[in-house]
């Protein structure tokens, strides 16, 4: 069998990422931790990553995408990157959950055995923040729920793991920075396992997971 090469994007939050894997081994990735760059960068990193290893888009399995929830704004413009590229079916369309992706991320960095269980949160509007709970091995336990940054004061700090930014950390919990964590090849990483399985998504029909609606930046 052929090692899958993917070619992965991450735009739901402030991070522009790209990168292309052959399996789990990590070829490439370009990315810009700036705000606002996505629409100028992720077409632009396409276009560079490809031909600087000899490829064309005939020689790429898949193309996944970070599904959301994130950037209402940033999830819009990967999702229809990834669209443009899966014109047609080929290659195929893989769109992978990303909190889901963190987590199984963060349980590949350190033992999740010390912890029962593993939350993951990241900013929504205002003070509200999108969440969810997974098993130490990384399965979700809860479903993605929008709620306030109080609601992580309500877990056991001792016995969970936070993956989260320092302003979401709650006092004297153990916690990993998400922004060192969410980037292309993190995405690649858990669609691997989605392309292994089959699990494709109709890259027409694809909707991002934006939970909430958009809701313009006050100016």
């Amino acid at each position: 069998m052929t090692e899958p090469i993917i070619l992965a994007i991450e735009s739901s939050g402030t991070i522009c990422s790209i990168s292309l894997t052959e399996r789990n081994k990590l070829i490439a990735e370009y990315s810009a931790y700036i705000t606002n760059s996505h629409d100028r960068l992720l077409s632009e990193y396409v276009n560079r990553i490809l031909p600087d290893f000899n490829l064309k888009i005939t020689d790429i399995h898949a193309v996944a995408v970070s599904a959301g929830p994130g950037s209402f704004t940033g999830l819009r413009i990967g999702a229809a990157l990834a669209k443009g590229l899966c014109f047609g079916n080929s290659p195929k369309f893989i769109a992978v959950p990303t909190l889901e992706a963190v987590a199984e991320q963060a349980c590949n960095l350190t033992n999740c055995s010390f912890y029962d269980q593993i939350v993951v949160a990241i900013p929504s509007h205002k003070d509200n923040i999108y969440i969810q709970t997974f098993n130490t091995d990384s399965s979700p336990l809860t479903e993605v729920l929008t709620s306030t940054m109080d609601v992580l004061n309500s877990f056991n700090a001792e016995k969970t793991l936070f993956l989260c930014q320092q302003n979401l950390k709650p006092q004297d919990s153990r916690w990993l920075n998400i922004s060192e964590i969410l980037n292309a090849s993190t995405i690649a990483r858990k669609a691997v396992s989605l392309y292994l399985n089959s699990t494709f998504t109709d890259a027409k029909s694809f909707t991002p997971t934006y939970i909430l609606d958009f809701v313009p930046k006050e100016v």
